[in-house]
């Protein structure tokens, strides 16, 4: 699948902002690297998701939201679990969640279900690191995956609804 029809075709339909940036850049021994950045605003829910997939330079994706921040918003953190430390500490599944909120830890777990990322971890070599925190008045969530797995273009989708679902638990959930 190509990763451009399909970040336009998400974008179009939540009436989101699409940009592509297609640069060229020398290379070793006289070869060229093409890079191609497709930059995304979706709203949701009066918040902008800004994501960011970057092809030929860190091979990388980036999800930004910035929610007004309240009292009551925990801390969470999401990490892959590499194979080596899975292996060695017996771990059942290949990413931990932590969160001081039982509740919410919980479910950011049935949410990692519901949209299909835990078959990505089990089955790709899908690595996501994701954080919700404070950060300069606002109420941050950042995650961050490299796109070198097979499926990369067609997550796309779950990831913005897994987005959206970490959203709605922030908002509405955090006691």
């Amino acid at each position: 699948m190509d990763p451009e029809i399909e970040l336009k075709r998400i974008c179009d339909e939540h009436q989101g902002i699409f940009k592509h940036e297609a640069t060229k850049v020398n290379g070793a021994e006289g070869s060229t690297i093409h890079i191609s950045k497709y930059h995304l605003i979706l709203p949701y829910r009066q918040h902008p998701i800004t994501i960011v997939y970057d092809y030929g330079n860190s091979d990388t994706a980036t999800f930004r939201i910035h929610l007004k921040q309240h009292s009551n918003q925990v801390k969470f953190k999401i990490k892959t679990i590499d194979h080596l430390s899975r292996f060695l500490q017996f771990k059942k599944h290949r990413y931990a969640v932590s969160c001081s909120n039982s509740i919410l830890k919980n479910s950011i777990k049935a949410c990692v279900i519901k949209h299909q990322l835990d078959d990505l971890f089990e089955n790709t070599a899908f690595e996501l690191h994701s954080t919700g925190q404070h950060k300069n008045d606002m109420y941050e969530i950042y995650s961050v995956f490299s796109l070198k797995y097979s499926s990369h273009a067609e997550s796309a989708a779950d990831l913005l609804n897994f987005h959206k679902a970490l959203i709605d638990l922030v908002l509405d959930k955090t006691p």
